[in-house]
């Protein structure tokens, strides 16, 4: 294995061990302010955050992109890219606090309207930031990226909204740990990469950064549409409760996922980058890290389905007890999730940039007909379609990448059913420890134990038969947890797959 694709490994490990330390410090300070405010002012917050999620990348342009993927980056590159986002994070800022009343009219809810006038200035903040971000991912500073992630949501959940929310402040203490958070990752990203602030308004290559910038956002309005639009029909047919639970439960499925593609995908884009479009390296990587994920990703995500009702019961309370089936669902789309968001970055590499939005677009149109016509029908029925919608675009992503790199998708049919045989274990164990008698338990008794007694008959099955990893699993899990590896009986594997520097296609 080459230094670059080391290179890559350690920044994919970095990113995943912040991402898991943000998920923890997350779940930790959202049940507490959840339990506080309730589902009503989730629900109210929900509607806004989805609309600040399309002016966000609107004011970002996708010019951060540009610095990740530009082959030689100069300073007048950088400062160019950050005056162009300063200005289009000042007009989108305008627009969205201007226009909160439409939004409020479409929500039927005129408690939004505040909500998105207040966080309609973290566009600029995420518009600044985007430079200083992208050259982290330029770089391969996970590490520190990672770090200021973790260190902006602690001072914004941890220091500020959770002593908001217990002295009753409402939906200001969610908007007040959103600024704080913005502005915080602001600061600290920038502090890593000090480039320079002056304004550039002329530049050589302008139009090379616009059209690559169109691409993108192209394709991020793409995205956009395909995850958001479940909520913006929950929002706008149902009530700000029913938004609130379908938001949390939404979220916590969707939360460790985005936080590793957040850093799974600039890697891809970078490390390939430098590999070449066509690479083995560059076939080789993929075919690990997506065999990888159906094997290792499905049966945890399985069995956290199986778990779902006892992680609300744990983390919340009574009152969110309808998030549960919402959760159940969606973290059964989760490794497709995964699937696609690998398989992007890859696209870009190899040519491909325009294809990730115009394979969607059918996806999307569909999705959009089943949920305008079901969605009335109830969250649960929205979560389903939004799961069959996930699993679509994994498919036709993984399936034009294989096309890109000369694999056959059957390639990773081996790796598929690995991971279903064990998250059906696994899953079946978790199910069945949830036996009546633990109820009378607390909570967090029950999930643990029940939690417990999957992982023990996951790493028995694993430990008696290594080969059920398959060879990517293994691979995967020596580098990123080499003790644990070692402990399930994969020495030998790793010996044999880290020697291996060939695609098996």
């Amino acid at each position: 294995m080459t230094d670059l694709v080391r290179k890559g490994f350690t920044a994919v490990k970095w990113g995943a061990l912040s991402s898991v330390a943000r998920f923890g410090l997350q779940i930790v300070a959202q049940s507490i302010m959840a339990r506080a405010l309730g589902p009503e002012v989730y629900g109210i917050f929900g509607m806004a955050l989805v609309v600040l999620t399309f002016a966000n990348f609107c004011a970002e342009f996708g010019f951060g992109w540009s610095i990740i993927y530009r082959e030689n980056l100069g300073p007048d590159d950088v400062r160019f890219a950050f005056t162009c986002q300063l200005i289009s994070g000042t007009l989108v800022a305008a627009v969205l606090f201007f226009g909160a009343g439409l939004v409020a009219d479409y929500f039927n809810e005129p408690r939004v309207l505040p909500v998105v006038q207040w966080i309609s200035v973290t566009c600029i903040f995420a518009a600044l930031t985007a430079p200083s971000t992208s050259l982290l991912a330029r770089d391969m500073r996970f590490k520190e990226s990672g770090l200021v992630q973790v260190a902006s949501y602690f001072v914004g959940y941890v220091l500020v909204g959770i002593p908001m929310a217990l002295t009753g402040q409402g939906v200001a203490a969610l908007v007040a740990s959103w600024v704080t958070m913005s502005i915080t990752r602001l600061i600290g990203s920038y502090a890593l990469t000090r480039h320079s602030i002056r304004p550039l308004l002329r530049h050589p290559q302008a139009r090379s950064f616009l059209l690559s910038g169109n691409t993108v956002f192209f394709t991020n309005l793409t995205n956009w549409l395909l995850n958001n639009l479940d909520r913006m029909l929950v929002g706008r047919f149902l009530s700000a409760s029913a938004m609130g639970f379908y938001t949390v439960g939404a979220n916590l499925a969707s939360t460790p996922n985005t936080l590793l593609l957040s850093a799974l995908q600039p890697a891809f884009l970078s490390a390939g980058a430098k590999m070449g479009g066509n690479s083995p390296e560059l076939r080789q990587a993929y075919q690990r890290v997506v065999g990888a994920a159906l094997v290792l990703v499905v049966p945890v995500y399985v069995t956290l389905a199986a778990l779902a009702p006892g992680i609300v019961a744990t983390l919340y309370n009574d009152r969110w007890a309808n998030a549960a089936p919402v959760l159940a669902i969606l973290l059964l789309a989760m490794p497709a999730f995964i699937v696609w968001g690998v398989s992007t970055p890859i696209l870009w590499n190899t040519g491909r940039s325009s294809h990730e939005a115009l394979l969607q677009w059918p996806v999307l149109l569909l999705g959009a007909v089943a949920l305008l016509l079901l969605a009335p029908q109830g969250i649960v029925v929205v979560a389903s379609i939004t799961a069959a919608i996930l699993f679509c675009r994994a498919l036709l992503m993984c399936g034009w990448v294989c096309r890109a790199l000369g694999l056959r998708l059957r390639v990773f049919g081996p790796d598929l059913l690995r991971g279903l045989a064990l998250g059906a274990l696994c899953g079946l164990a978790a199910a069945g420890s949830l036996q009546p008698g633990l109820k009378a338990l607390p909570p967090i008794v029950a999930l643990l134990l029940a939690a417990a007694v999957a992982s023990i008959v996951g790493a028995a099955a694993v430990r008696s038969r290594p080969a059920i990893l398959g060879e990517s699993g293994a691979a995967v899990l020596l580098r990123m947890s080499p003790r644990l590896a070692q402990a399930l009986g994969l020495r030998d594997a790793g010996r044999r797959t880290s020697s291996d520097a060939t695609p098996h296609a």
